[in-house]
């Protein structure tokens, strides 16, 4: 017999009853403590996959741009990778709300983009320009949603880069 707290589709809707089956048990855990309700969905929606999840590691954490001219652009890129067990399935990519010096770039092959997934032992790439329009230091964040368990599935990249005026010498 098998006790549930986990009301999923094919367990009858039955809030902590018991249910008996012929089979085998893959995978079983016993937890000290009671699972977030993300560990939960996690462990319910990994399918075939059984309990092994996606992990995410971000390499680097920080991309901080050299000095770049008022209007020229520049380009660094962060790797987003899955040592994990199981595909990462990317869910949202954004920079901060209203920036327009950052940028994230997609469209490249090997480019990290979302509702794409990132299978086990594979890496992707968040590609980011820089383009200052003033004279100033700026900084910035990238924000990436995934359903790793790994801080919640919450990964972030902090931006940064100082912006230069562009001089011209006229000889008379």
């Amino acid at each position: 017999q098998l006790g549930t707290g986990y009301t999923g589709g094919g367990w009858g809707a039955v809030n902590g009853a018991w249910f008996t089956f012929t089979g085998l048990i893959d995978e079983p855990t016993l937890y000290s403590r009671a699972l977030s309700s993300a560990e939960v969905v996690s462990i319910a929606e990994a399918g075939s996959y059984g309990k092994c999840d996606p992990v995410t590691a971000v390499n680097p954490t920080t991309l901080s741009f050299n000095t770049v001219s008022e209007g020229q652009k520049a380009t660094l890129t962060a790797v987003l990778s899955n040592p994990g067990n199981a595909p990462l399935a990317l869910s949202s990519i954004a920079t901060d709300s209203g920036d327009t010096k950052f940028t994230i770039l997609n469209g490249s092959a090997g480019d990290c983009a979302v509702g794409a997934s990132v299978q086990p032992n594979a890496s992707c790439n968040v590609r980011v320009q820089f383009t200052p329009q003033s004279t100033n230091s700026f900084s910035g964040q990238i924000t990436l949603m995934d359903n790793s368990l790994y801080q919640g599935g919450v990964q972030t990249i902090a931006l940064s880069g100082n912006g230069s005026l562009i001089t011209t010498t006229t000889t008379l």
